[in-house]
């Protein structure tokens, strides 16, 4: 991460600064580091720093309002009041995947107070957004709004305490409010301070701070201390660098912390024939792939989706699989009335108590039993919009990253929860979540963000004349947890990255990419990683890959048909010249020349469902990946 300190933070007031000084001063190393640690042990929640995100952002609309009063906050990364109040009071670093800091809860988080890069466009609004159904919540969404808008509510000082601090022990805090004169270093850690700020242990620095925010003395009753610091202030000529009072990012502190070959444990080819031979003993029809393909792809990347027709096993096949290996699987029913996160990770009641949501509570099982593996089944997810209630778990699954015990960690699931129980439970390693979706005219179709994010297999071909006996039982063979351990989170971290198959895998994708530049549907770095490290985990059951009558599945042919295809649909001229292209590549035996530049080799799978969708172009006009 870059350390390069940007511009002033706080601009002071030229009236406030004696005309007598010659040398421009910065508070020091010493002052920032020590304020940075006391924020963080406070009892100041992480969203405090997303409320006063808000407060700023209004301030410097109404300074820009010449003298029309402004009572909303317009956010997104085009409305230049809140990404600049975002900047001012998170930013640390001009590039890095981690360039945002919030020091409030600091020492109580997973990623030590580090904001990734999404934090402008994701962070605060998503944290208001799940306040919708707390009554006390200090910030409104004006409905009808986009981008969105919020306006503040007035809060009692309880109020605003019970929403925004922590309440109960917990031993990584020291029980007591954020000192108001550590906001405000924090808020000047960039900026020229003069010899009146730092008068009556800093006054002169509160007061701008209480200006630039617009805090009342209601809102500092509730959530500051107004002691002030037992520590002097002290001052530098020049400007500190983050890197000298922020505590070390997890991402530089944990960068050999990589999963070794000794720490991520192999999945052997009998492993997996074990757990095919488990579930067809129990009389289930599953051709040896869709097994090795599902195992695969939850070793590759948490979040796995069973899709097909009513009826195939797709509920199932999770169940058995953890059955087989010693694995524990939690069912949770997808209801249609869902339009948030709040049944998934929690919500407030109208007496201020927390409950957490059903996903929330897996979590913690699978944190609480680090030597299991877990399974979240979500079932029929699709009977509601998966984007309204699943989309700030999905931004949490793609901010995982190693931890320096060589454990995966996420973000906080639910940081407002006012609860300290619940809110510090993060995803970890140990936990895959899976969907099944029945895909017809009564459910929801996948936006690309979500087909982008998630494995898609598929269970649509059916043979009926094929009845399994059920057999004895078969004792399951329990997995160490490590067996579900991907070899690395990013195709530039794994061990592999150079190998030739990647280089293949590459110009397949690269292909793919020229047929659908037209209607702008290429796939993106995520989809080719995620392909590439598919690939890789696969060869450990490469001979797994198979159908039931022992036909060899190509497993690059069958991770593009699971991440790329599905993004395909539409109608017209440039969908059906697509497609057509995507023929041609998939099935070179099908044309007499190929006009793609890429080698002669085949893709079935591709190409039966490429036939099917132009087929069904043909038909109704209209196209997609679902049946």
């Amino acid at each position: 991460m870059s350390t390069q300190q940007r511009p002033s933070v706080i601009s002071m007031p030229r009236s406030r600064r004696s005309p007598w000084r010659t040398m421009t001063n910065y508070l020091s190393q010493e002052t920032i580091r020590n304020a940075v640690e006391r924020l963080g042990q406070s009892r100041a929640n992480s969203a405090l720093t997303d409320y006063l995100v808000f407060k700023r952002a209004l301030v410097l609309a109404n300074m820009r309002a010449d003298g029309v009063t402004v009572e909303t906050v317009v956010t997104g990364l085009r409305a230049p009041d809140y990404v600049k109040a975002v900047d001012e009071l998170t930013r640390v670093a001009d590039e890095g995947e981690r360039p945002h800091f919030s020091p409030f809860g600091a020492r109580r988080d997973t990623g030590l107070g580090y904001r990734s890069k999404k934090y402008p466009s994701n962070g605060p609004s998503d944290t208001v957004s799940r306040w919708a159904s707390w009554p006390s919540r200090p910030l409104e969404h004006v409905a009808g709004t986009s981008p969105k808008q919020f306006k503040p509510i007035f809060r009692t000082a309880h109020e605003l305490e019970e929403i925004l601090l922590i309440k109960g022990n917990n031993p990584k805090s020291s029980g007591r409010k954020p000192l108001l004169i550590d906001l405000a270093i924090w808020l000047h850690r960039g900026s020229a301070v003069s010899d009146d700020d730092l008068k009556d242990s800093g006054r002169g620095l509160v007061e701008s701070t209480k200006a630039a925010l617009g805090v009342t003395d209601t809102e500092i009753e509730g959530l500051f201390s107004v002691e002030a610091s037992a520590a002097e202030l002290l001052t530098v000529v020049t400007r500190v660098a983050p890197v000298d009072y922020l505590p070390v990012p997890p991402t530089q502190a944990q960068k050999a912390a990589l999963p070794s070959s000794a720490s991520v444990a192999s999945v052997g080819e009998a492993d997996v024939e074990d757990v095919i031979g488990f579930v067809a003993a129990r009389g289930f029809v599953f051709d040896p792939w869709q097994v090795a393909a599902f195992i695969t792809a939850a070793r590759t990347k948490p979040f796995v989706i069973l899709a097909g027709i009513s009826g195939t096993g797709k509920t199932k096949l999770p169940k058995l699989v953890a059955d087989a290996t010693g694995a524990h699987l939690r069912h949770i029913a997808v209801r249609p009335d869902w339009t948030d996160s709040s049944e998934l990770l929690g919500y407030e009641r109208l007496d201020g108590t927390f409950v957490p949501g059903e996903l929330l509570r897996v979590a913690r099982e699978a944190i609480d039993n680090p030597d299991q593996q877990f399974f979240a089944l979500l079932d029929e997810m699709n009977v509601a919009r998966v984007e309204y209630y699943l989309a700030e778990v999905l931004s949490h699954i793609e901010e995982r990253e190693w931890t320096h015990d060589k454990q995966i960690h996420s973000a906080a699931l639910a940081p407002t929860a006012r609860d300290t129980e619940w809110s510090a439970v993060h995803l970890p390693g140990n936990l895959c979540i899976v969907g099944s979706v029945n895909m017809d005219e009564t459910t929801f179709g996948f936006s690309r963000k979500v087909l982008d994010r998630s494995f898609v297999i598929e269970f649509s071909t059916v043979s009926l004349s094929v009845v399994k006996s059920v057999e004895p039982t078969q004792d399951a063979q329990a997995w160490d947890v490590s067996r579900w351990r991907p070899s690395a989170l990013s195709l530039g971290e794994h061990p592999l990255r150079e190998d030739k198959d990647v280089e293949r895998i590459v110009a397949a994708l690269e292909t793919i990419n020229q047929a659908l530049a037209p209607v702008q549907m290429q796939v993106g770095y995520r989809v080719r990683d995620e392909i590439a490290m598919f690939v890789l985990s696969a060869r450990d059951c490469a001979d797994s890959f198979v159908s039931e009558d022992q036909g060899v599945i190509n497993t690059l042919d069958l991770a593009i048909a699971m991440k790329a295809l599905p993004r395909i649909q539409g109608s017209g001229v440039a969908i059906r010249a697509a497609l057509e292209q995507l023929l041609q590549w998939a099935d070179p035996a099908a044309t007499a020349e190929s006009t793609t530049g890429l080698t002669r080799e085949a893709f079935p799978f591709c190409a039966d469902r490429i036939s099917m969708m132009l087929q069904r172009l043909d038909d109704t006009g209209f196209t997609s990946f679902w049946l």
